[in-house]
């Protein structure tokens, strides 16, 4: 405000009105002193904000979201001792289990044929026949052990397959909880709930989770066993040396009898990241100890037929073949691969930048490491995408971060708030996709699985194909009509599908020799092969479909096995969709 104003302002202000009572000159004297007050007040309110503009700067806007917020709240929630996370674990496990038990095979739309693979090899073993020794088998023992507990648990239905995987992931779920002690008990509890719901997932991998599966259940336990292991190989021990490579060479013990791809990743790990822990005479002798105590038992049950055993996997080694065309969801894959690759350079270069180089060289090695294994291991599995072990490794370099990290400054939190937001995620989501499959398939049991038909077999009750593999119950059932019809006592059968519905759900004794599945270019091709009387055995009858499950199998069984089935067996009858031939005298 001018000094003018001012003089006129007080001026006018501290006039005495006139006396001569003229309405005009009052008017116009009050409209002046108003206009001038208003002046006066515009002018302090301005000169009041650039005086606060200049001295006191004003303060930034509010950001209505703010990632690195609410990860450096999931930080600090991270890290606090909590006692209530056993508790935690152990009810969502329980759960998870009780919830797989009894949704038994309920609601199952996709490849429902897996269930009987596994299945037969259990009722096989049931009745003596050892796999690799006395039938072909591309899986081992160890595979089909769960689902032959199940079987004795449950008098030999299909409840027992349930029981089987339910019993796996509530073992491993609980081991990887007592090896996952180094970590915080935010991060141990959902380590471990990701490896049982890695296991007890009745969803297809790399699917929605809605997508009901019993195949592939011995995929799933591979994975959840890798877990277990790079907690011992990639994080500094609580229990002795001997304990935890004890624990290593169990996990290497079991992966060896289920399957041999596994079995190598889990080596190749072993290999690859062992420097990067200290490494003990009392540690290597826990792993000897540790393999041996689990393989003896499965050599010995195996008669030490090691040649057997390579007969095996080298056939289906060599059948087996996988292109990069075959692979789809391209977009999944190199999504998580990517992910993972990015947080663990984020992670190295952090530990790198605060001064910690080896940790950082050892953060990256191993992240790199075990991400690529997963993308290989795509290959010896029918599985089109989902990488289960990017969860597992990014929890692991959480806790490295923050192992790394202790006793810095809270103005750091920044890269491992984001990395463990991200580990939180796809940890979170893995449970959380499993939690949904299970509610999905105890949903279907209860409502629409009901209507669904069902198997003939009183066996087979509880497995209830929907959706697109409901086709697959009239196809089995309409077999088990036929060989019903002319299958004398003690005649033993064998089926030329993709796998054997009906010793274990007739209660038929096993024939000797076969294979539990036949797929073209996965078990076998036209050059890498069993012999025909390898594969035929000593079965006295032969289920031979008119259209296969498998489409595979459609022009390749009859070309490679139908000269052989042709003049050692003779047609006794057939049905819609089924052909029966007995064995000459």
């Amino acid at each position: 405000m001018g000094m003018a104003d001012a003089v006129i302002c007080g001026g006018i202000l501290s006039a005495r009105p006139l006396s001569s009572g003229s309405g005009f000159i009052s008017n116009r004297r009050s409209m002046i002193r108003g206009h001038l007050q208003g002046n006066a007040r515009r002018s302090l309110i301005k000169a009041r904000k650039q005086y606060l503009q200049r001295d006191h700067p004003a303060e930034p806007i509010a950001i209505p979201f703010d990632p690195l917020r609410y990860c450096r709240q999931i930080e600090r929630f991270w890290q606090r001792p909590r006692r209530w996370a056993p508790v935690v674990f152990g009810i969502v496990l329980l759960g998870m289990v009780s919830a797989r038990s009894s949704m038994v095979l309920y609601g199952m739309w996709y490849c429902c044929h897996d269930a009987f693979l596994v299945m037969d090899g259990a009722w096989r073993m049931a009745y003596g026949q050892r796999p690799h020794v006395d039938f072909n088998s591309m899986l081992g023992p160890a595979a089909y052990l769960p689902t032959l507990i199940g079987l004795r648990l449950t008098s030999n239905i299909v409840e027992g397959f349930a029981f089987g995987q339910a019993l796996v992931g509530a073992v491993l779920g609980i081991w990887g909880y007592l090896m996952g002690s180094a970590l915080c008990d935010l991060a141990r509890c959902l380590y471990a709930l990701c490896i049982a719901a890695i296991a007890i997932s009745p969803g297809q991998l790399g699917l929605s989770p809605f997508a009901l599966t019993p195949g592939m259940t011995y995929n799933r336990y591979c994975y959840a066993l890798l877990g277990i292991l790079l907690l011992e190989i990639l994080l500094s021990e609580r229990f002795s040396r001997f304990k935890q490579g004890f624990s290593t060479g169990a996990v290497l013990g079991i992966l060896a009898f289920i399957k041999f791809t596994s079995f190598a990743t889990a080596v190749v790990l072993l290999v690859c990241l062992t420097s990067m822990r200290g490494t003990t005479r009392s540690r290597w002798l826990g792993i000897v100890a540790g393999f041996s105590c689990i393989a003896c038992p499965f050599a010995i049950y195996l008669h030490f037929d090691l040649i057997a055993i390579l007969r095996d996997i080298a056939l289906t080694a060599a059948a087996k073949h996988v292109q990069l065309v075959e692979l789809y969801q391209y977009n999944s894959i190199a999504f998580e691969a990517v992910t993972g690759l990015l947080f663990t350079c984020l992670v190295s270069f952090f530990l790198f930048e605060n001064l910690q180089p080896s940790l950082a060289k050892r953060v990256l090695r191993g992240g790199v490491v075990v991400i690529v294994a997963n993308v290989l291991l795509l290959f010896g599995n029918w599985q089109q995408s989902e990488l289960p072990l990017v969860a597992l490794i990014l929890l692991i370099l959480c806790q490295l971060l923050v192992d790394g990290r202790a006793g810095r400054t809270a103005s750091d939190s920044g890269t491992p708030a984001l990395v463990i937001g991200a580990a939180t995620l796809f940890a979170g989501l893995t449970v959380a996709s499993a939690i949904v499959g299970l509610g999905s398939g105890v949903w279907l049991k209860t409502h629409s699985a009901k209507a669904a038909s069902k198997f003939r077999v009183l066996a087979l009750q509880g497995f209830v194909p929907v959706r697109w593999d409901a086709a697959y119950t009239d196809f089995v059932n309409d077999g088990f009509i036929l060989l019903q019809q002319y299958r004398r006592p003690a005649e033993r059968v064998m089926s030329l599908d993709f796998s054997n519905p009906f010793s274990c759900g007739l209660a038929i004794p096993p024939a000797p020799g076969g294979s539990t599945n036949l797929q073209y270019k996965g078990s076998f091709d036209s050059k890498h092969k069993l012999s025909a009387w390898r594969l035929f055995g000593q079965a006295d009858l032969v289920m031979v479909p008119k259209s296969f499950s498998d489409p595979s199998l459609q022009e390749s069984i009859p070309t490679i096995y139908g000269p052989y089935l042709e003049s050692h067996f003779h047609l006794i009858g057939e049905s819609l969709q089924w052909k029966l031939y007995r064995r000459m005298p």
